[in-house]
């Protein structure tokens, strides 16, 4: 079954991942502590989660939010890399959340390469987004 997660929870949870407090997230989208609330019982419901930090990890392993990298570590984007080719998972394991996020904003989807190997390099996205994940978490834990 499908999971959604209306814009406002969504922003909900982003707020979150920032490190505010419910009533700095109130103030900042203009309604009540009790909303923010609701909205928190509403997302962890959806996502089968009982805090921030599970949701926030699970909505983005599910796709349902993304991070921008260079917002929260005030790095300009780099340019797009010269060739498509995928990283090795040794690569993924020790890049920085900068790199990871310029492969993950630029590489081509699974299937759309010259390699062969799809399973590979879905793999490949998927370690990625973990990463990215589990830094997301690490720097607002």
């Amino acid at each position: 079954m499908a999971v959604y997660l209306t814009p406002k929870e969504k922003e909900v949870l982003l707020l979150d991942a920032e490190g505010l407090s419910d009533s700095q997230i109130a103030s900042k989208l203009f309604v009540s502590l009790s909303t923010i609330g609701y909205h928190h019982d509403n997302i962890y419901k959806k996502l089968k989660v009982d805090n921030r930090i599970k949701a926030f990890r699970r909505a983005l392993k599910l796709g349902l939010i993304e991070i921008d990298i260079d917002v929260w570590t005030g790095k300009k984007e780099e340019d797009p890399p010269k060739t498509k080719i995928y990283p090795t998972i040794k690569e993924v394991d020790k890049a920085p959340a900068q790199q990871l996020s310029n492969w993950y904003r630029h590489l081509p989807p699974p299937g759309l390469t010259n390699v062969k190997d799809k399973a590979r390099e879905e793999n490949i996205i998927e370690q990625i987004k973990d990463r990215l994940a589990k830094w997301a978490v690490a720097k607002f834990n």
